[in-house]
């Protein structure tokens, strides 16, 4: 299924590509999309601006700008040998925003960027700017490991279901269609995960209610989303994808990185946005927690209706 017609990957001077960039070129082959290939050089500061002399500000960004313009074509070298349509571009400014603007005058259908670090232990994975682009972008983003495989053996689809007909479903709908997408691209093993929890367990204690009712809650309420979940399944994923799901209790900010870990996934399907209908409004509590606690490529959607605070 071609989901993506032009797919702009993010490189930076000072990030590992690894394999971001094949990803990405591989990515734009199998959809036939455009692809574009941009990076953001900093604006020269005004105190250097007294300091630089010899040359002026202007045309000490204009080199910046084309010795890094030449570092990108040689880049996309071996892609343009092998037909795809790609392009380069760099921009000037703070590095999130300038891309963000990118995607709103182009319209871009997904953003790739290979992750700040390579996820060493107490290393997070995902810098500054890869979390302003989570947050802020209106399009998909994924933020890629940078390391090298050749094809993800296993995505995990993060999911919180919601009853039939309910508006919150349609970002439920996104992340499955897109993920079943990708697995059956890779030829992987698609597992979804959907968190549950009794809501107000502890008050309902305080209150006096016994174990037994407890249970006989927690029992009906998993019952319940047993049923939502099964039915967004049947509805966005086909048959013919590999498919185990998982019924967790407990808080997804705790069980999806676990089940992550657990699993070996290599990429994450989720989220980022806690409501939907809220312009601007940005990650949930939730979702920040589970990104600070993955080691794996995240793939991040919006539901439909984001508005980010960035202008054109």
């Amino acid at each position: 299924m071609k989901r993506f017609k032009s797919i702009l990957f993010a490189a930076d001077s000072q990030v590992e590509l690894g394999g971001a960039l094949d990803r990405a070129v591989a990515l734009a082959q199998e959809n036939d999309a455009r692809l574009t290939v941009i990076d953001v050089v900093d604006a020269v500061p005004p105190e250097a601006r007294m300091l630089v002399t010899a040359v002026s500000p202007r045309a000490l960004e204009e080199r910046l700008v084309h010795q890094r313009r030449e570092q990108l074509e040689q880049l996309v070298g071996s892609a343009r040998e092998d037909g795809v349509a790609v392009s380069t571009e760099v921009l000037v400014g703070p590095h999130f925003i300038e891309i963000i603007r990118e995607v709103l005058r182009t319209g871009h259908d997904l953003v790739m960027k290979a992750a700040k670090s390579p996820g060493k232990p107490a290393t997070r994975l995902l810098g500054a700017t890869d979390m302003h682009l989570l947050r802020s972008c209106p399009c998909p983003v994924w933020i890629v490991k940078p390391e090298w495989r050749l094809k993800f053996k296993r995505i995990l689809a993060a999911v919180d279901p919601a009853p039939p007909g309910d508006e919150r479903n349609g970002l439920n709908a996104q992340i499955l269609e897109l993920a079943a997408s990708l697995a059956q691209m890779e030829h992987s093993d698609l597992h979804i995960v959907h968190a549950w929890t009794l809501y107000g367990k502890g008050l309902l204690r305080e209150e006096g209610l016994s174990k037994k009712d407890l249970k006989k809650m927690a029992r009906k309420t998993e019952k319940t989303h047993t049923k939502w979940l099964e039915a967004l399944v049947e509805a966005h994923v086909p048959e013919l994808i590999k498919t185990k799901v998982h019924l967790e209790n407990g808080k997804a900010g705790d069980v999806i990185p676990a089940l992550a870990t657990k699993k070996r996934v290599a990429l994450i399907v989720m989220g980022t946005v806690g409501r939907t209908g809220i312009p601007g409004f940005f990650v949930g509590n939730t979702a920040e927690k589970v990104l600070g606690g993955v080691d794996t490529s995240v793939l991040a959607v919006k539901p439909e209706g984001f508005v980010t605070p960035v202008k054109a």
